[in-house]
C-alpha cells in the first residue's frame, strides 16, 4: 500500500467498507443474555476463554472453538458491571 492509498483509505468514511458493516451487523445480531446464560451454565468451575468457547462448541452453541464467541468485548463488559 502506497502512502497515497493509506491517505485514501483514512479519508472514507464509515459504509463505504462492507466488512465494517458486516462485522458491525453481526455483532448487533447475536443475542447477548443468550450467549451470557450459556457461557454461565458452563462456567460451573474456574476455565479460561478458550476451555469455554470449546464446551460452547461442543453443545452446539457456537459453529466453531474460537475464543471471542465466549469472551465479551470492551462493551459487553461495560454493561455487565456496577
Amino acid at each position: 500500500m502506497t502512502y497515497q492509498d493509506y491517505q485514501n483509505f483514512v479519508k472514507r468514511q464509515y459504509g463505504e467498507y462492507p466488512a465494517i458493516e458486516t462485522r458491525a451487523e453481526a455483532h448487533e445480531s447475536v443475542d447477548k443474555a443468550l450467549r451470557y446464560n450459556q457461557i454461565l451454565e458452563i462456567l460451573t468451575e474456574p476455565m479460561t476463554a478458550k476451555e469455554v468457547a470449546v464446551e460452547m462448541h461442543r453443545r452446539g452453541f457456537i459453529p466453531t472453538t474460537e475464543r471471542n464467541f465466549s469472551a465479551p468485548s470492551d462493551r459487553d463488559a461495560e454493561g455487565r458491571q456496577g
